[in-house]
Formats: C-alpha cells, sequence, structure tokens
C-alpha cells in the first residue's frame, strides 16, 4: 500500500469509527461486521464524501470486504477526478511554492519543473547557459528569457506521460506562451494555475530568512529588494493571460502551509 492510500486509510477509520462510535478499527475490518447499517453507511458515505471531494456510494462501502478496500476505491476517485493538465504556481520569491510543490508532488504524484532550480544547475555544472544566467541571478535580476525557456521547455520535453508542475515558470508572458507551446508538444496544456500572494513585507522576511539559513546568493539582503521588485514589474501579466484562460486562482500565502496545501488539493480535485 502506497504512503498515500495508508494515509486515506487513516482518514476513512477515523471517520467511520465516528460514525459507528467504535475505536480500534483495522484494515481487515468490514464495515457490517463492525456494527454498520445502512443508515450508518448512508452517514458515512457523506462524510467520505466531504472529506475526499469525490463520489462514493453507501452499496461500496457494504460490498467492500474490509477498510482497506474502502481506502483503495476513494484513492481510485481521487485519482480520477484529477485533472489532466500541468499545474503552475505562481508567485513572488519567498511566498513558498517550492513548499508547496514538494507537497502535492508527494500526494498527486506530480514530476516537478523548477526554473530556478534548472538555472542553478546549470550554472553549477559551469555550462554556457549557466554561466550567464548565473550573472542575472547573482545580481536579483530576472534571467531573460531565451534562458529560462531553453532550460524549461528542455526539462518538459523530457517528461512526457507524466503529470507536470511548473514551479517559477512561466515569469513572463513570452514564457507563458512558451509553457503552452512545450505542454502541446507533449499532449497536454495547463489544467490548472496557482498564485500565491502575500504582502511585501512578509515576502523580505522569508528570503532573508532563508538566505540566513542557505547559502543561496540570490537570497543575499543586497538582492532581495530587486528580486521583489523585479518580480512585480512583469508579474500581471502573466496573471492577465491566465485569466483570460479561465484557469487562475489565488491563494493567501501567508496561511500556514497545511492550509494553503489543503485549498490547493480542492481545487485539483474539483478541477475535473
Amino acid at each position: 500500500m502506497s504512503d498515500k492510500t495508508t494515509r486515506i486509510l487513516s482518514d476513512v477509520m477515523e471517520i467511520i469509527g465516528s460514525v459507528l462510535q467504535v475505536d480500534g478499527l483495522k484494515p481487515e475490518d468490514e464495515f457490517f461486521a463492525s456494527g454498520g447499517s445502512s443508515l450508518a453507511a448512508l452517514q458515512a458515505v457523506t462524510l467520505i464524501e466531504e472529506h475526499f471531494s469525490v463520489e462514493f456510494s453507501p452499496k461500496e462501502l457494504l460490498d467492500a470486504p474490509d477498510l482497506k478496500t474502502v481506502a483503495e476505491l476513494v484513492h481510485d476517485r481521487r485519482r480520477e477526478a484529477q485533472p489532466d493538465g500541468a499545474l503552475i504556481l505562481l508567485g513572488s520569491p519567498g511566498v513558498g511554492k517550492g513548499t508547496q510543490a514538494e507537497a502535492l508532488a508527494r500526494e498527486f504524484g506530480f514530476k516537478v519543473v523548477n526554473s530556478g532550480s534548472l538555472l542553478r544547475k546549470e550554472a553549477a555544472d559551469t555550462t554556457p547557459l549557466g554561466h550567464e544566467a548565473r550573472t542575472y541571478m547573482q545580481q536579483g535580476e530576472l534571467v531573460p528569457d531565451r534562458l529560462v525557456t531553453t532550460v524549461v521547455v528542455d526539462g518538459i520535453r523530457e517528461l512526457r506521460g507524466h503529470r507536470i508542475l511548473l514551479d517559477g515558470f512561466p515569469r513572463t508572458p513570452t514564457q507563458a506562451g512558451a509553457a503552452a507551446e512545450a505542454l502541446a508538444g507533449i499532449g497536454t496544456s495547463v489544467g490548472l494555475v496557482i498564485e500565491l500572494v502575500a504582502d511585501p513585507e512578509t515576502l523580505r522576511s522569508r528570503l532573508l530568512r532563508r538566505g540566513r539559513e542557505t547559502v543561496r546568493a540570490d537570497d543575499r539582503p543586497a538582492v532581495v529588494a530587486k528580486r521583489l521588485a523585479s518580480m512585480h514589474e512583469v508579474h500581471p501579466g502573466v496573471r492577465a493571460f491566465y485569466q483570460d484562460a479561465g484557469v487562475l486562482f489565488r491563494i493567501d500565502g501567508r496561511q500556514p502551509v497545511a492550509e494553503v496545501t489543503a485549498t490547493i488539493r480542492e481545487l485539483l480535485l474539483s478541477a475535473s
């Protein structure tokens, strides 16, 4: 059983236990044998549907040989409900895109394409592209479209057949057009765009704290203000690009990480 299904099983047992007022349910327990009834099944299914944002029936619960099977069915429904298109995370530096990308990759199986990580790898490998990009990154300036687009499009092309999450790309309307073209080239499109937002002081504080904890040159105090200013100059154009397409949702990135993740999860599961 995968980690994801194990988490679902835990929630299913908690929900059913609360309905049946039974403690200590086990994966191998069967609903009816544990004291369930048709009425209790209806109550439990209502809670399961609300909790997981999936369609489920009392008959499926009553017919399942054990609670593990119920969890596997819920897992399959969640997977079926997910949109086919790519997920894009937008937002200023420090708003939490990377944190959310990691959580969503674990839960939904996304393959993450992070423009910043790709550029830093190019710089570390001392490629010609990386050498040119390093100058911009160290000064807190946006790396030119032609450089960013090259590494991201290459990354997208390598992920045909996978669910893709774009983290930190696109940052300009030109990049947004390149993303659409690259995704179309592997038979997919943009399914959902999440913009995480936070006030400048929160972003500045987070970046400075990260700069103290890491060795990233672009999180040095002298660079932080310039990075934020650069992002705000171009970001509205990208926002408009996806608003016009009807796929953009904005979320307050100042909330606790788990709350932000829960909101994105709900959007993903309701976007089909």
